[in-house]
C-alpha cells in the first residue's frame, strides 16, 4: 500500500462545520461534541451565524462559507456536514465550489424514509429551522414524499429554544427538555396516527432521539444517522471472519 502525502492532517474523513457558540454546553448527542461521532472528525468554527436567531444574519458571508469547505477539503476530509440546517438554501452554491459531498440536513433522509414507509404513511418532521417550499422541494420533499412538519417555538418547546436558538443559558436541562420534546412529539403522533416515522432537523437534537423513540416506538433519524450512513459511504465496511 502507497500512502500519498501532501496535506497536514490525515484520518477524519469527516469535516463538520459548526457556527460560533462559545455559550451553550454540547452534550452526548450533539453535532459539536466529538464523542458523538463513531468516527474521527474535523470541526471547522465560521462565524456571521447567530445562535439567538439560528439564521443567517443580514451580513452573513457566504463567501466566508465557501473558504471553510474549501480548506476542509484541502485537510483531507472527504464529505462536509454543515450543522445548522438554515444554511441549506446556500448548499447548491457553496456545493459547487468543491469535489467532495456537503450536507446540512437529516431532512435530505426523508424520501428515503417515505419510501421505506409506503404511500399510506407520512413523515414527521421536528425542526428548528423554517424552510421555503423551494427548498424544501429541492431536497426532495413534496407531495411524493407526505409529511408533516412541526417547528419549534416557545409555545412547544420553551426550554429547547431558550437553550439552543436563542441561547440564552449557560446550562443544558436535559430532563426538562427531554420531557418539552417527547410531549410534543407524543401529541403529534397522537393527533396524526398515519405517521411512520419521525425525523428530527436540529443539531443538538439527536441527544434526546432515544428518549423519545422509548415512548412513541417509531423509526427515527437525525443529524447523527445522517452523519453515519454518509461516513460508511465514503469509508465503507471492512468485512473480516470467519467462514
Amino acid at each position: 500500500m502507497k500512502v500519498k502525502g501532501g496535506r497536514n492532517f490525515y484520518g477524519e474523513a469527516i469535516g463538520v462545520i459548526v457556527f460560533e457558540n462559545n455559550i451553550t454546553p454540547a452534550i452526548l448527542g450533539d453535532v459539536r461534541n466529538a464523542l458523538s461521532y463513531d468516527f474521527p472528525v474535523r470541526f471547522k468554527v465560521i462565524k456571521g451565524i447567530s445562535p439567538e436567531s439560528n439564521s443567517p444574519q443580514n451580513n452573513f458571508d457566504i463567501d466566508g462559507l465557501v473558504q471553510a469547505v474549501r480548506e476542509l477539503e484541502q485537510d483531507g476530509v472527504r464529505a462536509i456536514m454543515i450543522s445548522s440546517g438554515c444554511l441549506t438554501k446556500y448548499l447548491f452554491e457553496v456545493a459547487s465550489n468543491v469535489s467532495i459531498p456537503i450536507l446540512s440536513t437529516p431532512l435530505v433522509l426523508v424520501p428515503m424514509i417515505s419510501t421505506a414507509i409506503g404511500d399510506n404513511l407520512k413523515v414527521g418532521i421536528i425542526t428548528e429551522n423554517q424552510y421555503s417550499a423551494e427548498v424544501l422541494n429541492k431536497i426532495g420533499i413534496n407531495e411524493k414524499a407526505p409529511y408533516i412538519i412541526e417547528e419549534l417555538d416557545m409555545d412547544n418547546a420553551e426550554t429547547y429554544v431558550r437553550t439552543y436558538i436563542q441561547g440564552k443559558t449557560e446550562c443544558v436541562d436535559y430532563d426538562k427538555i427531554r420531557r418539552e420534546l417527547v410531549s410534543l412529539i407524543t401529541e403529534l403522533v397522537k393527533n396524526n396516527p398515519d405517521i411512520g416515522a419521525i425525523v428530527l432537523d436540529g443539531a443538538p437534537l439527536a441527544s434526546f432521539t432515544e428518549a423519545i423513540k422509548e415512548e412513541i416506538g417509531l423509526p427515527m433519524a437525525d443529524f447523527m444517522s445522517l452523519a453515519r450512513m454518509v461516513y460508511r459511504a465514503i469509508v465503507p465496511q471492512d468485512y473480516e471472519g470467519f467462514m
